[in-house]
């Protein structure tokens, strides 16, 4: 979408200054990863993060130390935690999502992390894989209908924004050889990555 670079920067910057607040500053991120290529001046993000800034990775967020994701913020109370996640949820929908819409957030956060499989997304969800099948089929869908969506949709974000090459976004994505992707997004497409991208950056 127009802005998507803009808004992954501020993300990432919102993110950072919550992280500190919400641990009183006994934590910080060690990195701060972003999809898009450096500006001219990258060394800036470093200066405004306070942290290295890493660019063209398969994903946007910041990076914490594996021990500092036990620590618990100040007052933490998971009873209100419950509360403002259900306000949230509330104030980020003027509709609640169908099911396939949930299913399809859910594989997006798995293909970042082990692959969005039935299993996993199922077990995301608290539902059986059956379970989650049959739901899908009510509303007219398939889960790998909606995982090839997934993929599509960040095939174009990888392709778009960064400078990633082509076989290595098609191996985040978990397909198995640059072929087997390419052959995959022509049919998604129309076209091949490679031609994609140029056409995106002409």
């Amino acid at each position: 979408s127009p802005g998507t670079r803009v808004l992954y920067d501020l993300v990432v910057g919102v993110g950072s200054c919550m992280v500190r607040q919400l641990t009183g500053g006994s934590v910080g991120p060690i990195e701060a990863h972003f999809t898009h290529g450096a500006e001219e001046d990258g060394a800036i993000y470093g200066r405004l993060l306070r942290m290295p800034a890493r660019f063209n990775q398969p994903r946007t967020g910041v990076i914490l130390q594996a021990a500092a994701m036990g620590t618990a913020p100040p007052g933490a109370n998971p009873l209100e935690r419950q509360r403002l996640l259900r306000m949230i949820e509330d104030a980020a929908w003027t509709t609640r999502p169908d099911f396939a819409t949930k299913v399809s957030r859910a594989i997006r956060h798995h293909l970042h992390y082990d692959g969005p499989t039935l299993p996993a997304v199922a077990g995301e969800l608290g539902l059986h894989p059956r379970t989650l099948r049959r739901r899908l089929h009510d509303e007219g869908q398939t889960f790998e209908r909606l995982r090839e969506g997934v993929r599509f949709a960040v095939a174009r974000e990888l392709l778009e924004l960064s400078g990633i090459p082509v076989a290595e976004v098609g191996a985040f994505l978990g397909f198995e050889a640059p072929g087997v992707f390419s052959r995959a997004y022509r049919r998604w497409s129309g076209t091949s990555p490679s031609n994609w991208r140029q056409g995106k950056r002409t």
